[in-house]
């Protein structure tokens, strides 16, 4: 194999197989979390060999946050390639690189999820879980490996690709209970008693803000998750429609502290929480969203 045919010389050579590799290996977390489980209608990886100066991008991946998964991706393999030895002893660079894309973005997974207040790896089994765990291991007789299993899935859905907003996949719950229980009949109506019933031990075991923090805000979230603030509703509500409220309006505002305008700040926010494009403004939703800008000190003149 003539390895120095593929080896990338410059920079901007390596920065083609970065982007091309960064792109492959987040497409499926691009589609769920940028265009509702749909396919992206960029069709060329941005500063890859097609599209090397990043023109080809679809307005809507630069709206629904696609080109800033992206970049942060990119310098994340950039990062983790420059404190290595490189690509010189490496048979396929681009199959090489690919790889470290795709690890580090379960590394940028975990970070977001960290620094908004997620559990980083939600599959783990220390601390609070293990308590719920042995519970539902205590109380669920037959079923009890089940049940932790369903745990587990419960945690873990919220931040997957597959992450379907408000809805749990009961049709794969209901196969993986069939391998677990293959005595006992399976159906959507068991399940859904069953998830009642972890989240029942749950709350018990951990409390029901630890319950709405790690499994029912996940849940209900879409796009960039947003921080539980004071005006989040109550962890008892069950109305998804306040939740959701709740979540547009802390994106919102967060826009509106980076600095961008109403009409952006307010565009964007719909794409990262509903996954649709903002509606047309009425007078009476662009009074709204002047009450929710900050509001600005007001200074007070002395006469002299």
């Amino acid at each position: 194999m003539d390895e120095t045919a593929t080896m990338p010389h410059d920079d901007e050579s390596l920065l083609r197989i970065v982007a091309e590799a960064a792109w492959n290996a987040s497409r499926d977390e691009r589609g769920a979390r940028c265009h509702q489980r749909g396919t992206c209608p960029t069709r060329v990886a941005p500063y890859g060999p097609a599209d090397p100066n990043g023109q080809k991008a679809h307005e809507v991946c630069q709206l629904a946050g696609c080109l800033d998964l992206l970049h942060d991706l990119i310098v994340r393999v950039q990062q983790k390639l420059a404190s290595g030895p490189g690509l010189v002893a490496v048979d396929d660079p681009a199959a090489f690189v690919f790889r470290v894309a795709r690890n580090e973005l379960v590394e940028l997974g975990r970070s977001e999820r960290a620094a908004l207040g997620f559990p980083a790896k939600p599959s783990r089994t220390d601390g609070v879980v293990a308590h719920v765990n042995a519970a539902l291991a205590a109380g669920g007789g037959a079923r009890a490996e089940w049940l932790v299993a369903l745990f587990r899935i419960m945690r873990c859905y919220p931040f997957s690709p597959q992450h379907i907003p408000g809805r749990w996949p009961l049709d794969g719950l209901v196969l993986e209970r069939e391998r677990h229980l293959p005595d006992e009949v399976s159906t959507q109506v068991i399940v859904r008693s069953e998830i009642q019933r972890v989240l029942g031990v749950a709350s018990e075991v951990a409390g029901q803000a630890w319950v709405y923090n790690a499994i029912t805000l996940p849940l209900h979230a879409n796009g960039n998750r947003q921080e539980l603030r004071d005006d989040h509703p109550d962890p008892a509500c069950n109305d998804i429609d306040e939740v959701m409220g709740s979540l547009l309006r802390g994106a919102y505002q967060a826009h509106r502290a980076r600095g961008l305008s109403r009409d952006e700040a307010f565009t964007r926010a719909s794409v990262e929480v509903t996954g649709r494009r903002a509606p047309c403004q009425t007078p009476a939703l662009r009074t709204a969203l002047a009450d929710l800008d900050p509001r600005r000190p007001v200074t007070v003149r002395r006469r002299a």
